[in-house]
């Protein structure tokens, strides 16, 4: 088995997914690299709906 210190995640995108992916495998111990194109994170002015599972998952990361 490798470790888990010899391994990187590499994420393109900050977005919901991206941000939560990252966050996850970081929870988790692995080194994340986040790639984004825009030079600031802000929110877009559109509304966004998650499913149950999702906020499942992004109360568990701590982000709700």
């Amino acid at each position: 088995m490798i470790e888990a210190r010899s391994r990187q995640v590499v994420i393109a995108g900050a977005g919901i997914a991206g941000l939560t992916a990252a966050l996850a495998f970081a929870e988790r111990g692995l080194p994340v690299k986040l790639f984004e194109q825009a030079k600031q994170l802000q929110a877009a002015g559109s509304g966004l709906q998650l499913a149950p599972n999702a906020t499942r998952i992004l109360r568990r990361l701590g982000v709700l």
